[in-house]
């Protein structure tokens, strides 16, 4: 198994643990974004709350980006990543990580 088949399979491994909602937001992400999330709210019928938090957790697994914000400055605007992108993200974020690991020992 090469390097890259390690790191396909460590990424489909996290994808799949997204969950059925995360999946959802995720979608409507994907299907509705760039926006904020009190929009993709207002577009896709989710509870704002939940969706806030699945934003949150779909933002640190690196699946959304914040791509600005509105015009107060008070909401986020998301997109999603598209899948390569993401995989990409999520190898860099992870590459980033193991050489901030060698620099601390």
């Amino acid at each position: 198994m090469q390097t890259t088949d390690i790191s396909c399979k460590n990424f489909a491994e996290m994808r799949s643990r997204l969950g059925e909602c995360r999946e959802r937001i995720y979608r409507a992400w994907l299907r509705f974004g760039p926006c904020t999330t009190k929009e993709l709210s207002q577009l896709t019928a989710e509870s704002l709350l939940t969706l806030r938090s699945r934003t949150t957790e779909l933002l640190q697994v690196g699946a959304l980006e914040l791509v600005g914000t509105d015009q107060d400055g008070r909401q986020g605007i998301y997109t999603a990543r598209l899948h390569e992108d993401w995989e990409r993200f999520f190898n860099e974020q992870k590459q980033t990580s193991k050489t901030q690991l060698n620099l601390n020992l």
